[in-house]
């Protein structure tokens, strides 16, 4: 494998880090002990929100635009199929070496808002996985860019050709790769992540629960199906956890928030906590709410599935890629 196949391999890996690392959670904000996180593309869009346009620009152009565009760019020199004369690849080669020093802005950016919202007492962020996809993308470009190797007058063929029975193969497996994928997708789709059948609440680690009176302790559910409320402990701290059965099972994906309330029988009910659910477990700023059902067999097939189809069709893109590099030249 000539060093073109390799950078090409390389630049197609980074894009497929990129375009998640987007739009999983960058950042996750600590405001007052309550957690939020922001994506790269959402941290854009609130700073274009905000009239901060200039800055909005200037964070888009490095992390959503010149990223993605470098490994494009690296993509295309590299195939014999991309229409270009030598001049114009080893041109584009020269560009790309140039606007490699600017590469680790981006992850800068990054580096510059988790110190400077460190310094805040009531205000912290920690990295989340979007963080550390990006840098991956980051780095797996400056790799793609370092293999890219092309001479302005020696430039040879493609790859030798594969014979027509390892063609037709290749096709066969293409086709099975796409119709996982697609069944997979459909199943996914289709199912749900599982139902719920029980809520435990427990003190987060740390935290202490200080209380005048002895509380009554409830919850209530905001879901697709309307607002649910359980019964009451009465007089019941929470202690180790308390855990409250549902009346009916409620699919996961409908549960939108669950509020810990403290029942009251003169003044209105206190609420204590709350939640967006995000998983089976889910942190609040000072307890923490266990959901336990079962999960669905259906979805872990489609996954399994569309893993396996995913699979395919990276390595069948992966031998295309080879196959029709650009061989660097003697």
């Amino acid at each position: 494998m000539n060093s073109n196949a390799k950078a090409a391999l390389v630049a197609f890996a980074g894009l497929l880090v990129f375009f998640p690392a987007i739009f999983l959670p960058c950042l996750t904000v600590f405001e007052f002990g309550r957690p939020r996180t922001v994506s790269l593309a959402g941290g854009v869009t609130i700073l274009w929100q905000d009239g901060h346009v200039f800055l909005a620009g200037i964070v888009a152009l490095f992390t959503l635009l010149f990223p993605p565009a470098k490994l494009a760019i690296v993509l295309v020199v590299t195939s014999q199929l991309a229409p270009g004369s030598p001049g114009t690849r080893h041109r584009l080669n020269a560009w790309i070496s140039h606007m490699g020093r600017y590469s680790m802005v981006d992850p800068l950016i990054i580096a510059i808002a988790v110190v400077s919202l460190k310094m805040g007492g009531y205000l912290s962020v920690e990295p989340a996985i979007g963080t550390y996809l990006f840098l991956i993308s980051v780095f797996l470009s400056m790799a793609a860019s370092s293999l890219f190797c092309v001479k302005p007058s020696n430039i040879t063929g493609v790859n030798d050709a594969k014979p027509q029975p390892i063609r037709q193969r290749l096709t066969r497996f293409g086709v099975v790769g796409i119709v996982l994928l697609a069944v997979g997708t459909a199943f996914f789709v289709g199912s749900t992540s599982g139902v719920v059948r029980e809520i435990r609440v427990s003190k987060r680690e740390g935290m202490l629960d200080l209380q005048i009176l002895t509380p009554s302790y409830y919850v209530k559910i905001q879901s697709l199906e309307g607002e649910i409320s359980t019964p009451a402990y009465p007089s019941t701290p929470i202690g180790n956890g308390l855990t409250w059965v549902l009346q009916k099972e409620i699919p996961i994906g409908h549960i939108q928030e669950i509020q810990l309330l403290d029942q009251r029988s003169l003044l209105p009910d206190k609420l204590v906590d709350r939640v967006n659910v995000a998983g089976w477990r889910t942190n609040g700023q000072n307890f923490s709410f266990e959901l336990r059902g079962r999960s669905s067999w259906g979805r872990t097939i489609a996954l399994a599935s569309i893993g396996v189809g995913a699979i395919v069709l990276l390595y069948l893109t992966g031998a295309f890629l080879i196959r029709h590099a650009v061989k660097p030249g003697g």
